[in-house]
C-alpha cells in the first residue's frame, strides 16, 4: 500500500498545478498537506485556503439544501417539475425532485443538447431553456439510473424558486455559517468572484496549460462552488451532526436509493455516492471539470473523511480520496464493532 507521500507525489514536482489534502477523524482533522502551485502565472503555491472548484462535489450541497426545503415542508421529494416550471413540456408531469436527486430521471444531458458553435458560457436557466425543447426523455423517468448535470441545475433553480433566495444568500445562510465555512462561494461566470483562487491546468506537449473555464463552467446547480481544504474539513459535520440537517433527513440523503452504474454494488443516495469497503459504510463524491478533479470520501461509521482537491487534469478525484483513507485510515482503525 503506497503512503500519501507518494499517492501525491506528482503533484509536488517544480512548477507545477498541484493539490490539498486533509484527513478528519472522530469529526477532527488531523493532517493537511498542500505542495504545489495554484497559480502558475503567478507562482503562488497551494495552501489550505486556497479555492479550488470541487465540480461534481458540488451536488452535495444541492442535495443538501433540497433536504433542508423538504424538511421545512416548502416542498416534497415528490413534487414534479411541472409544479416549479409550469411551461414545462407534458413529460415534466413525471419527473420528481427524488428522480432528479437521484439521476434517475431520464432528462437529455444538456452539454450534448449545446450548439457546437457556442461559445458563450451557459448557465442554469440556458439549461432549462435547452430541456424545455426537448419532446421526451431517453427512458421512463424512475426506471433507471444515468448520470444527469442538467437535473442539479434544475434542482439549483427550484431552490431559488421556492425559498425567495439567491442560491448564494440560501447556502450561507443554512450551510455553510453554520458549519462556519467562511470561504467557501458560488462561482460566476468567470470566476471573477473567487478570492484565493486555484487556476485549473492540463498536461499538453510536456507543459502545463491553464485550462481553468469552458463553456459548462458557469452552470452552478452541477458543479459551481469553490471551496477550499479548510473549509471543506468542516463540511463533514454536516453527516452525523445536527448543524444542517436532522437525522432524518440525514438517513434519506444517505439511503441507496438507486444503484449505479459506476461498480458493483455502488449506489446513489441524495448527492452521494454509497457503497461498503473494507467493512465501512461509506459515502463519496468525485467532481471533474476542466482543470480540476477533486474528491470527498466519508467513513459515516467514524465521522471521518479524506478530502482531496486539485487544480490539474488526472486520477479521478474520488479515487486518489479512496486511495488515502486506505493508506493512513482504514488499516489503523479498530472495528467499530469491537469494545475495547
Amino acid at each position: 500500500m503506497p503512503s500519501i507521500e507518494e499517492i501525491i507525489a506528482p503533484y509536488s514536482k517544480d512548477k507545477c498545478p498541484g493539490c490539498a489534502v486533509g484527513v478528519v477523524q472522530s469529526g477532527n482533522p488531523i493532517s493537511e498537506i498542500t505542495v504545489g502551485h495554484a497559480d502558475l502565472e503567478n507562482d503562488i503555491q497551494v495552501s489550505s485556503q486556497t479555492n479550488f472548484r470541487l465540480a461534481s462535489v458540488t451536488k452535495q450541497f444541492v442535495a443538501v439544501a433540497i433536504l433542508i426545503l423538504i424538511e421545512k415542508k416548502q416542498i416534497s421529494a415528490e413534487d414534479t417539475l411541472s409544479k416549479f416550471f409550469p411551461d414545462f413540456p407534458d413529460y415534466g408531469k413525471d419527473i420528481t425532485i427524488h428522480y432528479l436527486l437521484t439521476h434517475s430521471s431520464g432528462l437529455f444531458d444538456y452539454e450534448k443538447l449545446m450548439p457546437e458553435a457556442q461559445t458563450a458560457q451557459i448557465h442554469d436557466e440556458g439549461v432549462l431553456d435547452l430541456l424545455r425543447k426537448q419532446e421526451g426523455t431517453r427512458f421512463p423517468p424512475g426506471t433507471r439510473y444515468s448520470y444527469s448535470n442538467g437535473g442539479y441545475c434544475l434542482l439549483r433553480l427550484i431552490i431559488e424558486k421556492v425559498s425567495g433566495q439567491t442560491i448564494d444568500s440560501f447556502l450561507r445562510e443554512y450551510l455553510f455559517a453554520p458549519l462556519g465555512m467562511d470561504s467557501t462561494l458560488i462561482n460566476h461566470e468567470s470566476a471573477t468572484n473567487i478570492p484565493n483562487r486555484a487556476y485549473g491546468h492540463s498536461h499538453k506537449d510536456s507543459e502545463w496549460i491553464r485550462t481553468d473555464q469552458d463553456k459548462t463552467s458557469a452552470t452552478i446547480g452541477d458543479g459551481g462552488i469553490y471551496s477550499s481544504l479548510e473549509d471543506m474539513q468542516k463540511w463533514p459535520q454536516a453527516f452525523y451532526t445536527d448543524k444542517v440537517l436532522s437525522k432524518e433527513m440525514r438517513d434519506l440523503m444517505l439511503k441507496r436509493h438507486i444503484l449505479t452504474d459506476e461498480g458493483e454494488n455502488v449506489y446513489y443516495g441524495y448527492g452521494v455516492c454509497l457503497k461498503d469497503h473494507n467493512g465501512k459504510r461509506i459515502a463519496y463524491h468525485g467532481g471533474s471539470s476542466i482543470g480540476f478533479q477533486t474528491g470527498v470520501y466519508y467513513l459515516l461509521d467514524e465521522e471521518s473523511a479524506v478530502i482531496f482537491l486539485s487544480n490539474r487534469t488526472g486520477e479521478k478525484g474520488s479515487e486518489i480520496a479512496e486511495n488515502i483513507a486506505d493508506a493512513i485510515l482504514v488499516k489503523c482503525w479498530p472495528d467499530p464493532h469491537t469494545s475495547t
